[in-house]
């Protein structure tokens, strides 16, 4: 009974776990080399051309996330992709955020 006090932990301490467990699984951001950077952009800009749908990840807060089937726009002043997903809400992203692109195999959106 008397080590029975010792089993609580401050707020503090949880507060500190908590944070902890919330950025173990983050990642670096991807370097990409040149060549992945010239093919992402010709990918981008043929997709904001023909209005194609595409599947992008990009990096943002620690993690790798996805956008299926959205459309783009490219605003070379600011470098920033404007991205559309299918039910019309749109987003900008930095371009250098940006980690892959891919066609999206659905064409109708």
């Amino acid at each position: 009974m008397r080590w029975e006090s010792s089993r609580m932990m401050l707020p503090e301490h949880v507060a500190v776990l908590r944070e902890m467990a919330r950025h173990a699984d983050r990642i670096a951001k991807p370097q990409l080399d040149e060549q992945k950077l010239e093919e992402l952009e010709r990918m981008i800009h043929d997709a904001s051309s023909r209005k194609l749908p595409i599947d992008l990840d990009y990096y943002h807060d620690g993690k790798i996330h996805t956008l299926k089937n959205c459309t783009v726009s490219i605003d070379s002043c600011v470098q920033k992709v404007r991205i559309s997903n299918p039910s019309g809400i749109a987003q900008n992203l930095p371009s250098q955020n940006i980690v892959d692109v891919r066609f999206s195999s659905r064409q109708d959106i």
